[in-house]
């Protein structure tokens, strides 16, 4: 995918929510990897950071920094489409950071203890949607 491509549909809202794709990117990667996993079947892996501390806290705190989908190339896939493990980590680095295979059952727990952000009202569905339309990107 060009540059162009990524920052045009970095700028795109998905159908039926109220994001844009740069929010798949950065605070709600869990939700489109969801997605991509649903539509196309491939595994989700999470990258976590495991000593955040937010400003008001001594203590620090396991937090996501990333999600997306890996292929059986070992290539993966966000909400821009293939991107590289380097430029994952280099976009996002964190000394603590570690990487874990997550199911779909994994994923609701995480979000039942507040952990993730809920999706909202049909936005894997619409996510979906944005896929299958943009399948090329994807696949």
């Amino acid at each position: 995918m060009s540059h162009f491509e990524t920052t045009l549909q970095l700028k795109t809202t998905i159908l039926n929510t109220s994001f844009q794709l740069f929010d798949y990117i950065t605070t709600r990667p869990h939700l489109f990897a969801i997605a991509l996993h649903q539509e196309l079947g491939y595994p989700i892996e999470f990258m976590w950071n495991s000593d955040f501390k937010f400003k008001d806290e001594s203590a620090p705190r396991v937090v996501l920094i990333h999600a997306y989908c890996v292929l059986p190339n070992h290539q993966y896939l966000d909400a821009r489409g293939y991107v590289s493990h380097d430029l994952i980590a280099q976009e996002k680095p964190h000394q603590h950071a570690y990487y874990e295979r997550v199911s779909s059952k994994q994923i609701e727990e995480l979000t039942n203890l507040g952990r993730l952000y809920k999706e909202e009202l049909l936005e894997i569905d619409s996510l979906r949607d944005f896929i299958k339309e943009h399948v090329h990107v994807y696949s």
